[in-house]
């Protein structure tokens, strides 16, 4: 097997939510993985979507394996991720970092599939927004927390629904450039029909051409 040069792994100050109720940090992360300090169980090989909150790849479903368990975490290794969407990953990580935050999109083109995913993989939500509330030292009422909890559980759903969406997007741009291909094929064969029947006219006009001839001068 060849050997593959592992990705330079930035310390980060993002949050992670790990299966819509386990709460982690972000310890390290790069192009290629992740490493999530937390206390939830997940077997090494299991399928895990990673769905960050942020930046170019705000509500997407990273496919991702966990690669290795810890005491402290989860090894979390990304699983065939394109180009493009490695160049947002290296944002995102300078965003984590501290680098001044990018804008996001409101809408992407559509892309690359990514290699499918278990509908109940376990999903490791990415955030910069709800340190505030699960590190604060203030005790928050059941009520409160309660509703957190079920907030967290409604983001976790949303994710899923638009990592379905943009699966179902992606999936229709192949099927439309499928589509496209076969259009250009017809009308090529549609050319070639009419050349054909260029052809023809013409090899029958000389037919009758010669037929005349033959006809004014029996003799020949």
């Amino acid at each position: 097997m060849p050997y593959v040069p592992r990705s330079p792994r930035r310390t980060t100050t993002l949050k992670a939510v790990v299966g819509g109720q386990e709460q982690g940090r972000v310890r390290d992360m790069s192009t290629s993985g992740l490493f999530v300090e937390t206390h939830a169980s997940l077997r090494p090989g299991a399928a895990v979507a990673v769905v960050p909150l942020l930046g170019e790849l705000d509500g997407e479903r990273l496919p991702a394996e966990v690669a290795r368990v810890g005491a402290d975490g989860l090894a979390l290794r990304f699983v065939g991720l394109d180009v493009e969407r490695r160049q947002d990953l290296r944002a995102l990580i300078a965003e984590g970092a501290g680098v001044e935050r990018a804008l996001r999109r409101p809408l992407h083109p559509p892309r690359r599939a990514l290699p499918a995913l278990p509908a109940d993989a376990p999903v490791v939500l990415l955030t910069d927004e709800i340190s505030a509330v699960h590190e604060s030292p203030v005790a928050v009422p059941a009520e409160l927390e309660a509703e957190l909890v079920a907030l967290e559980a409604q983001l976790v759903e949303l994710g899923r629904r638009n990592a379905r969406v943009i699966d179902d997007n992606a999936a229709l741009a192949l099927r439309v450039r499928a589509l496209e291909a076969k259009i250009a094929v017809r009308g090529r064969l549609e050319q070639d029909l009419f050349e054909a029947y260029d052809t023809i006219d013409e090899l029958e006009q000389q037919c009758d051409r010669l037929m005349a001839r033959l006809l004014a001068d029996p003799a020949r």
